[in-house]
Parts: C-alpha cells; structure tokens; sequence
C-alpha cells in the first residue's frame, strides 16, 4: 500500500454512520474535545487503545491519509454541520478529501473553495443494451426489453436522461421484466380444437410492465418480498403474512425519514409498529401534548430556521418580534442560537433538559415502547418478529443488518427507504413530528420522496396534507415557503392538488412556479378558496393562473384573491372569462393591480363588467386602486351597485354590504 511516498491510506466513512454517532447522547463530548470529527470517529468506532485507530490516527496526522466521506446527501439532520465542518474544518486542516453525494439538491456553492467537482455520468445507450443482454441472455427477449426501455421509459425532469442510466433503476426494469415473464413461461401450451398443441413463444406483456418509476419500485420490492416468504411460508400464509410485513416495513421507513434518519434503530421499528395499532398511543410516548405558550426555562424544540429539528432550553425573552433566545443542544456541546420567533419554537412544557430526559429520554420512551409492543396483536408481534429475525440472518430482502445489539439495519438504497415512506404517507396514518410538519419548508432530505410520492398521486398528497402542520385544510402560507426551494416548492404543488383552502402570498413565486401551481389547481376539485396575493404574477402568470381555473380547474371555487400582483388589462379579460366559467365563484379581490394597464387599455375591464353583470353568482368585487375611468364606472354600475369607500371605486354586487 505505500510503496510510493506519496501514497495516501484510504479513510472510508459512510456519513450516515457519522450522522449517527453525532447525533448520540455519549458521544457529544468526544466530537466536542478532539481535533476534528475524522478523528472522533474512528476513536469511537475502532477505540482509543486499538493498534488500528493509531495506525489511522497517525495517517491523518501526517496528511497521509484519503478521508473518503460517502454519502453526504445521507446527513440528514445533521448534514448541514457536517458540511461546514468538511469546509471549515477538515479543508483547512489539509486532509486530502473524496466527497460523494446523489446530485439532487447538492449545494455545489459549499464546495467551491479547494475542491474540484466530478459528475459520474449515466449509462449510455450501449451501456444499457450490454447489461440487459447479458441479464436477459435470450436475444429476442432482450431486443423486446430494450425496445421498451427506448421508447416507454421515462425521461428524468433533471437530468434529461432516460431513468435506466442509473444502474439501480436498470436492474429493477429487468427484474421487473424477468417477474412478469416466468409465470407467461410456465404455462402449459393450450390445446387447439383438433388436439394438437400450438407452441407459443413465452413473452411477457410489455403493456403490464411498470408506467413510473413508483410502480417499478413497488414491482420490485413486492417480487423480492414475496419471493423469499412463499418459500418459507407457502402461498396461503405468505399472502396475510406478506401485507402485515410490508405495512411494517413502509411505516418503519417513515418513522426514521420523517427523523431525516439513514440508520433503522430498534426505536424506529417498535415506534413504527406501535403507530400502525394505535398513532395516539405512539404520540403520547414520543413528545408532549403541551399546547401552552413557551416561557424562559422551557425546553423547547425549535421548528425552523438553522437549528430547525433541535431541542433546546430558553435562556432569554423579550418583548420584540423574535423573542426567544435558546441554548441548542448540538453534537459538539451547547451553543446560543440568534433570537428566534414565538412560531418557531414547540414548547414541551417542561422546565429543563432533565425533566424532558426522565419523561421522553431515551430510556423513557425504550420503557414504554417495549410496554406498548407487548400489547399488539399477534399478527404484528409476529412481523416485527420476523423483521429482526431474517434481518439478523440475512433473508430479509431490501434491508442490511449493521448490527444485532443494540439493533440496528437500513435500506440496500436510501431511494428504498424514501419509496416506503412515501407509501406510508399515501395511507394517511403518521402525522409528521413537529420539526418536519411543514413541508413547504422541507429540506433536500425530502425531495426523492416528494418525486416518488407525486406519481402516486392524490392519495400521497392528501396523506401530506392530512399529516402536516396544516388545520381544517387551510393551506395558509402567507410569506411562509422556505427550507430547499425547489423542494419545498414541489411539496406545495403537491398540497395545492387537494388543500380546499390555498393561500400562498408574499412568496416570490417564479415564472416555472406559478405554472406547476397552476398545473395542480386544474387538479384540485375541492378547491374553495385561493389567494395568490402579493406576487408578481403581471399578466403572464395571471393568464396561467386563470386559464386553469377557467378550463375546469377548481370546479367549486367560492373565492379569488389577486391583490397586488401586476396584473394588466389582458388579466382583466382572462378574469371576465373566469367569472363566466366559475359558476360557484361569490368574491373577487383585486385591488392594487393596474386592470387598465395603468390608463392604456380600458377593454379588459370592460369585458370583467359584462361578464359580472350576466354572474348569478358574484356578491362581491373589490376594484380600488385600479386607475378606472368613468366608462369603467359607468360599466360596473350596471354590473351591480356603485359605491365609494375612503374615496377610492369600489364596486359591490347586490348580496354583500359594502366592504371597505
């Protein structure tokens, strides 16, 4: 290994193992004391004494050393310290560094100083081809696959490239394929009338192969699943026992992805399996019900911002819009946060880090999970049982055991784990913990799950909805869309598909944003209300927009606000037939906009009178600040009644008082 001086000792580290001992109780005050978390690692890991931590230590002491950091897309809650400590730390030390990382949501800015990016590139077309001959090994049936990978495939958004250029993803098709033609394969041939038989070439139909990449994933996991319990079991048992396991195994990766975990510990499992009989019970364990206001003393979880997820203690309050000054608990020691806002701090009620230990520590909820676990019903017991028992054996398929005591294991892939929890979200079961109840401030963590989710359709969103932050479906997110942009954004969409209730102003929304918003609108039937205020939507956005709902979009929409949003006379017209088209539409406001394109255009405004006028619907339409003339007025008078308030035009459709 060193045979040239300059040879360096390869340093592997998987960051979600990192993650893990990080974010242990007993383990805080060795990252906080040594030289850096390299070092910390491999002390825990191999022990002070070991001839190999020294021999490692010694390497990385003399720059000797190659710290290969796999997975840094796999920090979770802790990934964003792990960053700054690679660029902040390690870099300058001079360690001689690989960093790999899925590339959705990488942050290549952090990176920019002192290190070079590489890209590993899909498959090519030849590539693919190569490995499904060799898989399939029949050549006809590898041409019939490879034609249907050609032209049914779909197309990744972001990268622009078939979805068979990521190795896994070309596995699962073929496996997929390979599942769906044994069974052609088996059959006997079928007689003809004059009792000879016809031989038929035994081939899948490509109709029934997976459409998304959700399917694939459930094709897969399912035949894997199966596969292994039908030996064991035979085919009346495997059925029950398959269903009971895969529900296990779905809310057992929400559990750990909803605490932006890689690592499966014991917890997740007994927490998953206590949810499925009884969620109230499992949230009476996990966290407090306190619903009072934080005070100083408190120990508090903060929801948002840089130490979002966090458990803290507050130190100070005071009388200003961020109240709240809150000692952080983080993996190398304590540390003050900036002053943080009443919203986004969770008091647990209790005064001290000690009173929460005794009552929701980690022992505390062991004791009581373990209590709840004995209870279950038989089935489940069972499950849980064979989770650890073939996990420990290495005869449960998608999962790897790290270690049996304390137990421990996690998915073959992360995009397993993300798919699950994505399932366990379509059953509208889990509510989200605090710190990731809002998923319009979502972090990259989510976004594979948000993807997979997507294809599963309404069912994964109304889980969503129905597991957030959110109440009575009120999607009021006035200002609020934070977090990874591009996911939390994916994540609203998402929710504007089913949220009666859509309120997204002040949110700076983009050209593309605006559109997939509109996109989930048409989607929406129980849409009743959207307010899209305060974001410049000018006359592009606004045609998107109102060309949804009038299309068909919202069917049962009562009420449209678009205050301030630059809308101009061609808006004007689009609103007219908006109004013709919304038949359940009552309110319409659309102050601070210039519908006349600010004394240009006075037609727009025209048309939305006309069409207000043949409305029986409309009862009210706030108009002020809009730059009308008097034919402008003269139009809406007829539409309805004329009124002035403070001064400026308004007009009120008979049915509503005047509003000011």
């Amino acid at each position: 290994m060193l045979q040239r001086p300059d040879s360096l000792i390869p340093v592997p580290i998987k960051v979600q193992q990192l993650q893990r001992r990080l974010l242990m109780e007993e383990h805080r005050s060795v990252f906080g004391r040594m030289w850096n978390w390299v070092d910390a690692y491999l002390l825990i890991t191999h022990g002070a004494g070991s001839e190999r931590y020294l021999f490692l230590r010694q390497a990385l002491m003399a720059r000797r050393a190659l710290v290969i950091l796999d997975g840094i897309d796999e920090g979770g809650r802790a990934r964003r310290e792990i960053e700054r400590h690679v660029t902040e730390v390690l870099a300058p030390q001079g360690h001689v560094m690989l960093v790999t990382s899925r590339p959705a949501g990488f942050n290549w800015s952090i990176f920019e100083r002192g290190f070079h990016a590489m890209v590993l590139r899909p498959l090519s077309d030849h590539q693919q081809r190569q490995v499904i001959e060799q898989r399939i090994g029949d050549r006809a049936r590898a041409e019939e696959l490879w034609q249907y990978v050609c032209e049914r495939v779909l197309v990744d958004d972001e990268t622009g490239e078939r979805t068979t250029g990521n190795p896994l993803m070309l596995s699962m098709i073929i496996s997929a394929y390979e599942a769906r033609h044994a069974p052609h394969a088996a059959q006997a041939p079928p007689s003809l009338e004059n009792g000879s038989s016809a031989v038929r070439t035994a081939m899948p139909p490509l109709a029934a192969m997976p459409a998304t990449i959700a399917e694939l994933y459930q094709t897969a996991s399912s035949a894997m699943l199966s596969r292994v319990d039908l030996r064991e079991r035979g085919a009346a048992a495997s059925a029950a026992a398959i269903a009971q396991l895969t529900a296990l195994l779905e809310a057992t990766a929400f559990q750990a992805h909803a605490a932006e975990r890689r690592i499966i510990t014991e917890e997740h499992l007994l927490s998953a399996a206590v949810g499925l009989a009884s969620p109230e019970r499992l949230a009476a364990i996990t966290r407090p019900s306190y619903d009072g206001g934080a005070q100083v003393g408190h120990y508090v979880q903060v929801l948002r911002g840089a130490h979002g997820g966090a458990y803290g203690l507050i130190l100070n309050e005071d009388a200003t819009e961020l109240p709240f000054n809150v000692l952080i608990d983080l993996p190398g020691g304590g540390t003050r946060s900036a002053w943080i806002a009443r919203d986004d701090v969770q008091s647990t009620g209790l005064w001290g880090k000690e009173a929460f230990e005794r009552q929701y520590g980690a022992s505390a909820r062991s004791a009581a999970l373990h209590c709840a676990v004995a209870e279950l019903p038989e089935a489940m017991q069972d499950a849980l049982r064979a989770v650890r028992e073939r996990c420990m054996q290495d005869r449960l398929p998608l999962v790897s055991l790290l270690q049996a005591d304390p137990f421990e294991m996690q998915f073959s892939h992360l995009s397993f784990q993300e798919f699950f929890a994505a399932r366990a979200t379509c059953a509208r079961t889990y509510r989200l913990p605090p710190s990731a109840a809002e998923p319009w401030r979502w972090p990259v963590w989510w976004a594979n799950t948000l993807r997979l989710g997507a294809e599963m359709g309404a069912d994964f969103a109304s889980g969503m909805l129905e597991g957030s932050r959110v109440v009575n479906g009120r999607l009021n997110l006035h200002g609020a869309i934070g977090g990874h942009r591009p996911t939390a954004m994916r994540a609203v969409v998402e929710l504007c598909c089913v949220a009666p209730s859509v309120a997204l102003g002040q949110n700076s929304l983009t050209r593309e944003e605006v559109r997939a918003m509109a996109m989930a609108l048409q989607r929406n039937m129980l849409l009743r209300q959207l307010d899209l205020s305060k974001n410049a939507l000018k006359d592009e956005g606004g045609a998107v927009v109102l060309q949804a709902l009038s299309t068909g979009g919202a069917p049962a929409l009562e009420s449209l606000r678009l205050v301030a949003c630059g809308l101009g006379s061609q808006s004007a017209r689009g609103l007219a037939t908006c109004v013709r088209a919304c038949t359940k539409l009552a309110g319409l406001e659309l102050q601070m906009n210039g519908l006349t394109s600010y004394g240009r255009d006075y037609d727009g405004v025209l048309a939305l009178a006309a069409a207000l006028g043949e409305s029986t619907s409309v009862t009210f339409v706030d108009l002020r600040f809009n730059a009308l003339d008097q034919r402008c007025f003269e139009a809406l008078g007829r539409a309805g009644q004329l009124s002035t308030a403070g001064g400026q035009e308004q007009v009120v459709v008979p049915g509503l008082p005047l509003e000011d």
